[in-house]
């Protein structure tokens, strides 16, 4: 959410340029640079350049650095977990926009055993997606995510000992959870690093499903053709605010290497 320009507000006065609507890039030769009154959504960091916070910079807990990794290496098809909290009301929409944007193998997991027998069964998942609630235990203090009959903590991760060989993207798409925010989940990115993951994106504050369902559907086609992940998250920050006026892309953080890629491409190409 920073921004560059001088601004001033002034009710009445003080707009959004129109020439973002129009234009697919930065104005470099914009007209109302010298405007404080135009907001100029460019301007915004989150709307202008791929942003990343590198998982050794959220928690400095782990004992020793881990590799910066910037490939997931995938084969064909790509292994996604999909972890699910049940009474979500999309998610089984959501699926077939998944399935239908490539080689992709959907493994779903609504229930801790079923969660645990995937994770015994493959070390060389591509995507571990948790589409579910997550939040602070009110006792212990930890951090959790919650799928249908149970939830996924520090020390769940810790005892599966897991040992992902494809250095994994783990995406937290955590809606609708009033106290879901970054302080949430920090000690759980240690926890998918050590696993093997390549890194992790997850909220800022709580979303709505109906928007948390249309981001992933709009970020993960574009991973899937073999776009960088920190650029495919700004082109989809970006047409949504130029085509549905809508800000909420920012919320979305990605603690990882912006270059992360895919081994090989396994999307359709239009």
């Amino acid at each position: 959410l920073l921004y560059e320009r001088n601004v001033k507000y002034e009710s009445g006065k003080t707009r959004v340029c129109e020439y973002f609507f129009t234009s697919k890039e930065d104005c470099l030769t914009c007209p109302h640079a010298d405007d404080d009154y135009i907001v100029c959504p460019y301007s915004f960091w989150g709307y202008r350049y791929a942003i990343e916070q590198l998982p050794c910079w959220v928690t400095g807990e782990l004992p020793q650095p881990t590799a910066l990794v910037k490939k997931i290496a995938n084969d064909q098809p790509l292994w996604l977990n999909f972890n699910v909290w049940e009474n979500f009301s999309l998610w089984r929409d959501h699926l077939p926009k998944l399935q239908a944007a490539g080689q992709v193998q959907v493994l779903i997991a609504s229930k801790i055993a079923k969660l645990e027998q995937l994770w015994r069964d493959r070390t060389s998942w591509d995507l571990i997606y948790f589409y579910c609630h997550g939040g602070i235990d009110e006792i212990f203090e930890q951090p959790y995510l919650e799928i249908s009959d149970g939830r996924i903590d520090s020390n769940f991760l810790e005892a599966s000992q897991l040992k992902w060989s494809h250095h994994p993207l783990v995406f937290l798409n955590g809606c609708a959870t009033g106290d879901y925010t970054p302080e949430s989940y920090m000690s759980l990115i240690d926890d998918f690093r050590v696993a093997g993951a390549c890194g992790v994106i997850g909220t800022e504050c709580p979303v709505p499903e109906m928007f948390a369902e249309s981001y992933a559907a709009a970020l993960l086609p574009r991973l899937f053709k073999g776009e960088p992940l920190g650029q495919a998250m700004l082109r989809v920050r970006q047409e949504l605010l130029r085509e549905k006026l809508n800000p909420l892309g920012l919320v979305y953080s990605l603690y990882a290497a912006h270059e992360i890629v895919l081994s090989h491409a396994v999307g359709l190409i239009n």
